[in-house]
């Protein structure tokens, strides 16, 4: 069984009320509710949240959210591994099958590809061997080159065996090297339980070469109102 959990907290430090704001006639999270129902290839959406506002909203979009998330879950300090874990123990204790993968969707990436979201869902289903999935775009930057300071001076992240004077060198003796991405994530239960953690050994990179949009500002939204004029979710 694959869940879709969609983290929204009613707290938010940068847009009051994020998720829950208009875009376009709809509050923020509708579109990754929507989408999220509309796969083929996933069984159940839930929206884990703390609070009663986003609960009603998420109902009303077609979203199960079975329980208010606590407040030591939903603090700024609450990161991702303490949310998926919530809802996994969730299962658990009410003696409902565990779902054997969380899709992870956060509602601050508005616009996705049905296809798309599909597409990454099935790589992760026909690889037995994988702990979990993340989307991934190809670093514009070399962080190989980056520096960190030392007793007041600049000296090098890595220490470079094989390479002189790395902050000069051609970018092409570098190996290729990926950010991660929000659009989607994918983790196995069985990794989450047994080894504490959501990235696991075998993580397979899903690499988001189409645009898209994360709303982290007022700029962002504005960007996103005129984005979603264009856009197709299919």
């Amino acid at each position: 069984m694959n869940v879709a959990l969609i983290p929204a907290r009613g707290g938010s430090k940068s847009i009051l009320k994020k998720n829950l704001i208009d875009l376009a006639g709809k509050p923020l999270i509708f579109y990754t509710i929507d989408i999220a129902l509309k796969s083929s290839l996933i069984d159940k959406v839930v929206v884990s949240t703390d609070s009663n506002e986003i609960k009603e909203i998420s109902l009303s979009c077609g979203a199960e959210v079975p329980f208010i998330r606590p407040e030591e879950y939903s603090d700024d300090s609450a990161n991702d591994f303490v949310v998926v874990k919530h809802l996994i123990d969730w299962f658990f204790n009410k003696n409902v099958k565990v779902p054997d993968s969380i899709i992870y969707l956060r509602p601050d990436f508005p616009f996705r590809k049905l296809a798309i979201l599909n597409n990454a869902i099935s790589k992760f289903n026909k690889d037995v061997n994988a702990d979990g999935l993340r989307s991934v775009a190809i670093s514009k930057e070399i962080p190989f080159k980056t520096w960190k300071v030392e007793d007041k001076y600049l000296c090098s992240i890595i220490d470079y065996k094989n390479i002189k004077d790395p902050h000069n060198s051609p970018r092409q003796l570098f190996p290729k090297t990926y950010w991660p991405v929000g659009y989607i994530e994918i983790y196995s239960s069985k990794n989450v339980i047994e080894q504490n953690t959501l990235s696991g050994e075998k993580m397979i990179p899903f690499l988001i070469k189409d645009e898209y949009v994360n709303i982290g500002s007022i700029d962002d939204l504005e960007f996103a109102q005129e984005f979603l004029k264009t856009f197709n979710f299919d």
